[in-house]
């Protein structure tokens, strides 16, 4: 019987956004709808915008709770001050790093067939 590996594809900025919009406006509507659907059963006025702040809280935990972890980084990917004030510079710093990789080990390539 042949077994299929399975491809994980890294996340993507995209589809974490997506991630986060959908839990934030999910949390603000189905908790806003059980309040309101609190206040038709009970009579009553103030839990449709108990719901909905409850909702909004509960989203934004929940998005930090899943997203809010930073990566975990290994030695060669420790950031730098610059990623500290710039968000975008750890992504080019790591990009630059795997391009120095890549051109000093093309470059001990060429030496060792020069040699």
């Amino acid at each position: 019987m042949k077994t299929r590996t399975k491809v994980v594809s890294p996340r993507s900025g995209n589809s974490d956004g997506w991630a986060v919009m959908t839990t934030l406006i999910g949390g603000f509507l189905i908790w806003g709808f059980l309040g309101w659907l609190g206040d038709r059963l009970l009579g009553t006025s103030f839990l449709a915008p108990v719901g909905l702040i409850a909702g909004m809280c509960l989203g934004i935990y929940a998005v930090v709770a899943r997203f809010g972890k930073a990566p975990e980084l290994n030695d060669s990917q420790a950031p730098t001050k610059t990623s500290l004030t710039d968000p975008g510079a750890w992504r080019y710093a790591q990009l630059a790093r795997k391009n120095v990789a890549n051109s000093e080990s093309s470059t001990t390539s060429v030496q060792r067939d020069s040699a």
